[in-house]
C-alpha cells in the first residue's frame, strides 16, 4: 500500500512517462490492477498461517478453484457484450472471496478468532486507507498536473501513509 497508493494517483504521469503515448483505458487498468495486488496482499500473510500448519490441501484446492472462476466469469462478461474494464472487477471479486476463504481457513486450522483479525487487522487497515488517500487526493485536485506536481503528489502519498500507518498502529495496537 505504502508504495501502490503514489501509484495509484499518479498513474496517468508514470504510464506517460513510461509509454510515451498512452493507449485508451490504460490508466483505469492500471489502478484496478494495482487495487486487485493490494487486496491479494492482504491475504498472503493467512497463505503462511495455513501452510505452516503443513494442511495446505484444502487451501489450496479452495483458491485454486476460487482463481480459476474468474476466466469462465469473463468470459461469459465479455459474451453478454460487457466492457474489458469487468474482467478487473470480478479479479477483485474473486481476491476478496479468496481473502476471506484464507481468513476462514487460518481461524479453522490454527484457532485464531475471525472476529480478532477483523480488529487486527481489516479495521486498522480500513482506517490507513481511508485517511492516507485524503492529503495526496486534496493535493490531485489541487496541483493539477507535471512531473514536478506529481512527484510532490508522490512523496505527500508516501508521507500520509507512513504518518496514519504509524498513527493507527499506536491506537489500534
Amino acid at each position: 500500500f505504502l508504495m501502490g497508493l503514489p501509484f495509484l494517483f499518479e498513474a496517468d504521469m508514470v504510464l506517460r512517462l513510461w509509454l510515451g503515448e498512452i493507449p485508451n483505458e490504460s490508466v483505469a487498468l492500471f489502478r484496478l490492477s494495482m487495487m486487485i495486488v493490494m487486496l491479494e496482499m492482504l491475504g498472503h500473510t493467512s497463505t503462511t498461517a495455513c501452510n505452516a500448519t503443513g494442511n495446505i490441501r484444502r487451501l489450496s484446492v479452495l483458491s485454486t478453484c476460487c482463481s480459476i472462476l474468474v476466466f469462465p466469469l469473463t468470459w461469459l462478461f465479455f459474451k453478454l457484450g460487457y466492457e474489458v474494464y469487468y474482467t478487473y472487477y470480478v479479479s477483485i471479486a474473486a481476491a476478496f472471496v479468496l481473502t476471506l476463504i484464507r481468513v476462514y481457513m487460518v481461524s479453522r486450522l490454527t484457532g485464531f478468532s475471525i472476529s480478532m483479525y477483523f480488529k487486527s487487522v481489516i479495521i486498522p487497515v480500513l482506517l490507513v486507507v481511508s485517511t492516507s488517500v485524503c492529503l495526496p487526493l486534496y493535493a490531485k485536485l489541487e496541483f493539477g498536473s507535471g512531473v514536478i506536481q506529481s512527484l510532490t503528489i508522490m512523496t505527500i502519498s508516501v508521507l500520509s501513509s507512513c504518518i496514519f500507518i504509524f498513527v493507527f498502529k499506536c491506537f489500534c495496537a
